[in-house]
């Protein structure tokens, strides 16, 4: 399929005003969400029913549920080791 760069220029500021429009959807979805995951770690309790709920009328879906420790702990990653071998990567996984 042929490029029609004139086409392409003309369009320019219409890329520009739709992408800043769709940046700024996404990051007012942002807040929603965090506020979403901030709501459901003040009830871990009522977030396992809604799970288990979920899991009971869908038996394939597999879910995370909340244990003793609390949803948004933030831990520090320990100490790299000193050396290591990388076999494969491929974006997804590491072997």
């Amino acid at each position: 399929m042929p490029i029609n760069y004139a086409q392409l220029e003309h369009s320019q500021g219409q890329f520009a005003a739709d992408y800043a429009t769709w940046q700024a959807q996404q990051s007012a979805r942002a807040v929603e969400l965090k506020s979403l995951l901030t709501e459901a770690a003040a009830s871990p309790e009522l977030l396992r029913q809604a799970i288990e709920e979920a899991e009971q009328q869908l038996p394939t879906l597999y879910l995370a549920k909340p244990t003793s420790e609390p949803i948004l702990t933030h831990r520090p990653l320990p100490a790299a080791p000193e050396s290591y071998t990388l076999i494969a990567a491929d974006g997804s996984s590491a072997w």
